[in-house]
């Protein structure tokens, strides 16, 4: 079978087998039973030129052409039809009755001869003596045929997503092999010495528009042209390169093989073997270089992404690193990668190039929109983005500052099916628009994005807990230091005591017999100070050794004479640090049962703490009220206060406000456990610059009253 058979038989087979494909693949789809109807002409226009081209005589194939010009203005007609369908448009309502219309009267014009009105001779095969209608109907066919290209021209260009513009681009690429084979049918009729490949351009426009129809994800159209371009290339360098050899021997003869074709033959073969790996990738890196010009450098850059980024732990160079290199790639107007902040409430700016937009407010993470985007697990385009119903439930801020932004393209980061990050990208600066392989690219930086952020985030968690494990380690070794001293000065209490009473009780006798000792009023206000003093320092002894006595079981406690005691020993500390004491004790509270050192300590921790939040001086207020059968111990302090995101985490282990060295952390998360042990609670209320109140409640002793006078 010729050439000139066999283009008819395989654009029949194979439309043939996309019409099968088509029609059982989603029949149900409108969309797709007029790409099967299509088809299904497409075959019809190859099987009827084969019985065309077959024919034993110029009658027969006469008979045979007129079907084949029917089958050509209905598959013009259904490729409009099928072009609204893909572009999503909807026509005027007398737009496809007319076009049907138009097919009627030109098939019973060709059927009347009027079209093509006989056959002839031409060095290929048969040809057709065209008509009086015949331009009329060209005119009218191309007509149709470029009105639906230019329909599909524009989903290109305006698609909501990228994926519909790449695959309207497969539709294109068909419809031009299409119009370009059915141009060379007409011109080899007319006499020009050319074949006619209208069966190749069929075949093309068959296999494009059906991928572009029945395939969601195809390989960027530009990659293929690419890929054929660098092939294409390389079969004329190897082919080249062997003639030139055998020209270089003169052996470039008519004769058939002789031995010195094959000794140039044979080791050219295995050279191109071997090298042809190299060869092409050489060849497509050049090629890539000259279709990608500027944006060829910054790919490459890209590529290294991964290798640059894997060892770093700094999560703000990686950001602002990623947000250059995609712009660099992309060619965007701007790129901002937007994260989760510390309270993972909202998801704010961490990394900005070309811009200076105030993203830093931006939606929420339980936001529907982010939970939207993360679910698609795909970038999605801003046309796809405001089509959803999750944006108009945006907070109007957050709707302007993104409409205001232009966001182009929304790329997810995610981690383990958790949304951690999102590149957002602007216009291109160039103002043409993003291809499927920028997409591709796009999500394969953005896994390798979340891969480091990822490794750096848990790099820097073990960084702090080893940290917090050795200050805790060292707070664990000045707590037995601590312990230590605590022993030696409950020991020397004891020794001190005993001067102490031995001064004071001499101090008191020279005051009771003043006349006989004291010649004076001097040496009596002398000896007065000696006696007062005494009695201080033999109170802060009491005190101390109370303090330092360990007590393992509960017993019933005053809580205000407890208080008193914790106070006189942190006393001197406060008004050296020009802190004005307030007492507010409630009279009559009932006893409550606790640990004397424990509570002690909690209270201690508490004034302390208030201590560091006024370093400037203030006021720290004391209270005590009974409530419901409880006692309530109030702390206040006029500092610094304690901001709201850290309101919940006072409590956490480890968690302090203080610098580094100064605290680890615990002295509140102990306070916490001790009252709780206690079986009472503790609770703070805090806004910053107004000061902080730590509210310490304890349960009444079994079998006591609350509400007693103080109560309130």
């Amino acid at each position: 079978m010729t050439l000139y058979l066999l283009l008819p038989v395989l654009a029949f087979g194979i439309n043939l087998g996309l019409t099968l494909y088509a029609f059982f693949g989603s029949w149900r789809a409108p969309g797709h039973r007029i790409l099967a109807l299509f088809l299904l002409c497409m075959a019809l226009w190859g099987g009827t030129l084969y019985l065309m081209r077959s024919s034993p005589t110029l009658e027969d194939a006469y008979f045979w052409d007129r079907w084949v010009v029917v089958a050509i203005a209905a598959t013009a007609v259904l490729y409009l039809h099928f072009t609204y369908r893909f572009a999503g448009l909807r026509p005027a309502r007398w737009v496809l009755p007319l076009a049907y219309a138009w097919l009627a009267i030109a098939a019973a014009l060709t059927v009347a001869g009027f079209v093509v009105n006989g056959m002839q001779l031409r060095p290929y095969g048969y040809a057709p003596r065209f008509g009086i209608a015949f331009l009329p109907f060209m005119a009218f066919t191309y007509f149709i045929v470029f009105t639906g290209f230019f329909y599909v021209l524009h989903t290109t260009r305006s698609a909501f997503s990228v994926s519909l513009s790449n695959r309207a681009s497969y539709l294109l690429v068909g419809t031009v092999c299409s119009l370009v084979g059915a141009t060379t049918d007409i011109l080899a009729a007319q006499g020009l010495p050319m074949f006619p490949l209208g069966n190749v351009g069929n075949i093309l426009f068959a296999i494009l528009s059906t991928l572009s129809i029945l395939h969601e994800r195809l390989i960027d159209i530009r990659r293929v042209f690419l890929s054929f371009v660098s092939y294409g290339l390389f079969v004329l360098v190897t082919v080249s390169v062997y003639l030139l050899a055998l020209a270089a021997s003169e052996i470039l003869r008519p004769e058939s093989v002789t031995a010195p074709m094959l000794a140039i033959t044979i080791p050219a073969v295995m050279v191109i073997a071997l090298g042809s790996p190299y060869l092409l990738a050489h060849i497509r890196q050049l090629t890539e270089r000259g279709f990608y010009r500027q944006r060829y450098e910054a790919l490459k850059a890209l590529e290294q992404f991964s290798q640059q980024v894997k060892d770093t732990s700094d999560l703000k160079f990686l950001a602002g690193y990623l947000a250059s290199k995609v712009r660099a790639v992309t060619g965007a107007q701007y790129v901002a990668l937007l994260q989760p902040d510390g309270a993972r409430t909202a998801f704010i700016l961490t990394g900005l190039e070309g811009t200076d937009l105030p993203f830093q407010v931006t939606v929420g993470q339980g936001n529907l929109l982010m939970d939207r985007i993360a679910r698609e697990d795909r970038v999605l385009t801003g046309f796809e983005a405001t089509a959803f119903p999750e944006w108009q439930v945006l907070l109007p801020g957050e709707k302007a500052l993104l409409e205001r932004a232009d966001v182009r393209l929304y790329v997810p980061v995610k981690i383990k099916g958790k949304l951690t990050g999102l590149l957002l990208l602007g216009p291109r600066a160039n103002q043409g628009s993003y291809h499927q392989e920028d997409l591709d690219m796009l999500k394969a930086v953005a896994n390798q994005t979340a891969t480091a952020m990822e490794n750096a985030r848990l790099y820097l968690e073990l960084q702090q807990q080893l940290q917090r494990v050795a200050e805790a380690q060292a707070q664990v070794v000045q707590s037995a230091k601590l312990a230590s001293v605590g022993l030696l000065a409950a020991g020397v209490a004891h020794e001190v005591n005993n001067p102490i009473f031995a001064i004071q009780g001499r101090a008191e006798m020279l005051l009771d017999e003043h006349k006989g000792h004291l010649a004076t009023d001097k040496a009596r206000e002398y000896v007065s100070v000696i006696f007062e003093m005494s009695q201080r320092v033999a109170t802060v002894v009491r005190d101390l050794l109370a303090f330092s006595r360990r007590e393992d079981g509960f017993a019933p406690l005053d809580l205000n004479e407890t208080l008193e005691h914790a106070v006189r020993l942190v006393e001197p500390e406060l008004q050296h640090a020009n802190i004005q004491l307030k007492k507010e004790y409630a009279e009559g509270l009932s006893p409550i049962l606790g640990n004397r050192s424990q509570l002690q300590q909690v209270l201690l921790n508490l004034m302390f703490n208030a201590k560091d939040a006024m370093p400037e001086g203030g006021y720290l207020t004391l209270r005590t009220r009974a409530r419901n059968g409880h006692v309530l111990v109030f702390c206040s302090d006029t500092g610094v206060g304690i901001p709201p995101q850290q309101l919940g985490l006072v409590f956490d282990p480890f968690f302090t406000t203080k610098d580094v060295g100064k605290g680890v952390g615990l002295g509140l998360y102990v306070c916490q456990r001790i009252v709780e042990e206690h079986h009472g609670h503790i609770e703070v209320e805090s806004a910053p610059g107004r000061g902080t109140t730590f509210i310490v409640t304890l349960p009444l002793a079994v079998g006591e009253e609350g509400g007693r006078q103080g109560a309130g």
